[in-house]
């Protein structure tokens, strides 16, 4: 399996965390990507920036921002986190919406991919 860089992505076993594009990389209103594993909260929480400072809630949106690793703004979002096993994968996961150019989705998959 390859990144969108090309390079090679190595999946070690069940307890990986995973991310990807749930709608396609192609112009749109919206971009959905999704993470879903064990750390899926962890990686989502070190690139969104909620505008409220609670914990998170199951099913529950969150409004706000997403950075890549140096903290460059990358878009605003909207994230909707859920618990496993009431999930789409049944594991712990998020959603985060954001504008629907290809740009901003690739570059966020991407700062997802470095925050873990």
């Amino acid at each position: 399996m390859t990144g969108l860089d090309g390079s090679a992505v190595v999946l070690d076993g069940a307890d990986d965390t995973i991310v990807a594009a749930g709608t396609p990389l192609a112009p749109s209103a919206i971009a959905i990507i999704r993470l879903s594993g064990r750390d899926a909260w962890t990686v989502a929480a070190r690139v969104f920036q909620g505008a409220r400072s609670r914990p998170w809630r199951p099913g529950q949106v969150e409004v706000g921002f997403v950075s890549d690793r140096s903290g460059a703004l990358i878009d605003q979002a909207v994230l909707i986190p859920w618990k496993g096993p009431r999930s789409y994968t049944g594991e712990d996961m998020a959603e985060v919406c954001t504008h629907g150019s290809p740009a901003v989705a690739s570059a966020l998959i991407d700062a997802l991919v470095a925050a873990g």
